[in-house]
């Protein structure tokens, strides 16, 4: 018997009717951003849900007929989107305003869902009191739909009798379905346009996240699933980040604070950076976020192709002489857009996951570190004695010594890095400390 896919269920509607704030309830958390500010949501933010014992994926889209604030490259990007989502999904949310009439752009989603009457639900949202449900959807089932269901997302209100209903429209369950899981998650991070959706899209062979050649496209964290050689990874596209100082207006500001928590959240990081520009100081501030919460990494030089083959032949020795905390990241360079060496980055993902999550028996550290002491300029008086691993993902190792204070910094990076080659740690940000006595 075949697994039954997770049923997925789509959220349409104008702008600021309260997509989001539908999507955050019904996930249980604020994953999507929520703003007075229509057209705040762009791409496709999916999350699951459960209800009456069925997993669900629902997935948030931007507004339609956004009108005049967006650029019509990026209002294009967001309405070829949609419409895929509307095509592939189960059950479609049909959103509206139960604070305002049926308006023209209403009108207009309920022409292109018409041979979906039957899966379609229309959502009145924004109706706050149980009082007010009868005379605020009077007016929506002119719309042609059969079910017209008020809820208040921002309250709670009528939440279980949507789900419900939602449930009774999905395809049978599958009895006996194997529980799928993550072998781990790959968030990818960078700068404001150096191609991260680009590449989310190209790995995907699908038009997920939305893209321009305006920095700031992405805003909330795009979320999806992909299936390599026997793995499954979880992928998860950023706004590009920004110092704060830059970040001035609310959205800015969330998608930013989103940037961060999923850094925190992944298990590997792709950081990204356009090759002919080099890393930034946006970029750096990232990079120093990786180290700082102890995440793998893999630095991707990405738009390889505009770099001058003169160039190229010294690229990787320069970066590394400039970036010398990175040096035992390794360096992929591709082209996103021309769809060059783009499996290489997930290719050292798994493997610095992998090594990542590899538990090393105290004996071959042990020896591995006194073989390292050996040829490291230690003093006569400091030696190590002992070496245990005490967790994985990431790896924290520690030594036993006779006089940890007074092992000097720079012999323990030598340690570091001595250890990054012969344990095959590149790109593991690990942990190492020192404690005082014998083996324990």
């Amino acid at each position: 018997m075949l697994p039954s896919r997770t049923p997925k269920v789509a959220l349409v509607g104008r702008t600021n009717v309260g997509k989001s704030a539908l999507f955050n309830r019904l996930v249980g958390r604020r994953k999507a951003i929520v703003e007075a500010v229509p057209g705040t949501t762009r791409d496709l933010i999916s999350g699951i849900f459960e209800w009456a014992g069925r997993k669900i994926e629902i997935v948030d889209s931007g507004g339609l007929a956004a009108g005049d604030r967006e650029d019509p490259e990026i209002t294009e990007a967001i309405q070829r989107a949609r419409t895929r989502l509307i095509k592939e999904s189960d059950v479609i949310l049909f959103v509206c305003d139960g604070k305002s009439s049926v308006l023209a752009p209403d009108e207009e989603i309920a022409r292109a869902l018409r041979h979906r009457t039957d899966d379609t639900l229309v959502i009145v949202n924004k109706v706050d009191h149980e009082s007010q449900w009868a005379t605020a959807t009077a007016e929506f089932y002119r719309l042609g739909f059969q079910e017209v269901i008020p809820v208040s997302a921002a309250h709670g209100l009528g939440i279980s009798v949507l789900c419900d209903k939602v449930v009774s429209l999905l395809p049978a369950q599958i009895s006996g379905e194997p529980e799928e899981t993550e072998d781990f998650s790959l968030a990818i991070i960078g700068e404001p346009n150096t191609g991260k959706s680009t590449y989310l899209n190209a790995i995907l062979k699908s038009e997920r996240a939305t893209v321009s050649s305006i920095p700031g496209t992405t805003r909330d964290p795009v979320e999806d699933v992909l299936q390599m050689n026997g793995r499954k990874i979880r992928l998860m596209d950023t706004a590009g980040a920004r110092r704060n100082r830059k970040v001035k207006e609310s959205v800015a500001f969330y998608s930013q604070r989103r940037t961060l928590d999923t850094i925190e959240e992944a298990d590997v990081l792709l950081l990204f950076f356009e090759a002919a520009s080099g890393l930034s100081r946006n970029g750096l501030m990232l990079a120093e976020e990786v180290c700082r919460n102890h995440k793998s990494c893999v630095l991707v030089a990405n738009k390889w192709d505009l770099v001058s083959g003169a160039e190229q032949g010294k690229y990787r020795a320069a970066f590394y002489e400039q970036f010398k905390f990175l040096s035992h990241c390794p360096l992929i360079f591709i082209s996103a857009q021309n769809g060059k060496n783009i499996e290489k980055p997930l290719e050292e993902a798994c493997r610095v996951w992998r090594a990542g999550n590899t538990r090393i028996e105290d004996r071959m550290l042990t020896e591995t570190v006194t073989s390292i002491q050996k040829n490291t300029a230690f003093g006569e008086r400091s030696r190590i004695k002992y070496a245990t691993q005490v967790s994985v993902s990431p790896p924290h190792f520690v030594l036993f010594t006779n006089q940890a204070s007074k092992i000097p910094e720079n012999q323990l990076q030598a340690i570091r890095n001595a250890l990054t080659v012969c344990l095959g740690l590149g790109g593991v940000f690990f942990k190492l400390s020192l404690r005082r006595g014998k083996k324990p």
